[in-house]
């Protein structure tokens, strides 16, 4: 029993089936992304490089966007993790922190991904972020460090986080990107 009713069926299933599908080079896989996807590098050198990037194209707005959804669905992870204090499941491979929903990796791996979608706004962005939040939460439930609820959770959460904050920002952004084209089509090409 846990704080958001029983683990259900569903949840259940999902994981005896990760479990099942345990092999050396999945593991190492998912170990990757738990590494990548935690402590300082999911807090520090993920944002880091995409503010570093941003700068280097002068996208001070999609900066601001990009800090406040990430703050605005850390927030909320945090938040529900205490409220909910779900616990993890049994078979869980690696260290963990306090409660299992929602996932934090999958929020921040989907707040990150739908930002950059927003801004890139190309298909092969869309490709890779989809790609990259399904190996996310893949790698969190194979991992057993949540249940299949949770990362579906962390989805939503990080999808609401950077639409939320796409709203107060929208205008800003669209300037900014309306002035990066229209100094593109004055400065000539050499």
């Amino acid at each position: 029993m846990t704080a958001i009713g029983t683990v259900n069926v569903v949840d259940r299933g999902w994981m005896a089936l990760m479990a099942a599908a345990r092999i050396e080079p999945l593991t190492a896989a998912a170990e990757f992304l738990d590494w990548l996807g935690g402590g300082w590098r999911a807090v520090v050198a993920v944002p880091m490089t995409v503010i570093v990037l941003l700068a280097l194209l002068q996208r001070w707005w999609a900066i601001a966007y990009f800090v406040a959804a990430s703050l605005f669905s850390v927030a909320l992870v945090q938040t529900m993790k205490t409220l909910f204090a779900r616990a993890r499941p049994e078979e869980i491979l690696v260290t963990s922190d306090f409660g299992s929903f929602p996932s934090g990796h999958v929020t921040n791996a989907t707040t990150l991904m739908v930002v950059l979608i927003i801004l890139i706004r190309k298909t092969w962005m869309i490709i890779v972020g989809v790609m990259w939040i399904v190996a996310m939460a893949l790698s969190r439930t194979y991992l057993g460090a949540h249940w299949l609820t949770d990362t579906m959770a962390g989805v939503v959460i990080g999808t609401g986080a950077a639409l939320i904050m796409l709203g107060a920002f929208s205008a800003r952004l669209e300037r900014e990107d309306h002035e990066r084209h229209t100094a593109a089509v004055r400065t000539p090409r050499r």
